[in-house]
């Protein structure tokens, strides 16, 4: 009897281990198909990110800019890096000295730029600003 039971035993030992090891091979099979669907879905995150990203953009290159207080400061700062960009400029400011000064270098950099002494608090001057420079 002690043998049939051995036997038993081991039929059942072996029938175990291989039920066993089927249930780790379907595991490991379910755990492929997961990392393979992880990363397509994050291909296909990273592909739509970068669409819209493109999509975003904007480029400056021809595009007419009017910067007020363009001679000093921040609007030289912004007039410097949409020149860079090649955006056509029409800077404004309520000196005429600085102003020069701002458009030469602005012109170095290659960019057509129109500059003209306004205020923009005053409405006529304003207006006579904004009509050369729509053209």
């Amino acid at each position: 009897m002690r043998s049939a039971d051995a036997r038993a035993f081991a039929v059942a030992s072996r029938e175990e281990t291989e039920a066993a090891y089927s249930f780790q091979m379907l595991a490991m099979k379910i755990l492929e198909k997961l990392a393979l669907v992880s990363a397509c879905g994050y291909a296909s995150l990273h592909l739509a990110r970068t669409i819209v990203r493109q999509r975003r953009s904007f480029a400056w290159k021809g595009k007419r800019v009017v910067i007020t207080g363009g001679s000093r400061g921040l609007g030289l700062v912004i007039a410097r890096q949409l020149a860079d960009q090649g955006a056509r400029l029409a800077i404004c400011s309520r000196t005429m000295g600085p102003l020069n000064i701002a458009a030469e270098e602005l012109r170095a950099r290659g960019v057509e730029v129109f500059s003209q002494a306004c205020d923009v608090r005053d409405i006529a001057p304003s207006q006579s600003f904004h009509r050369p420079s729509c053209s």
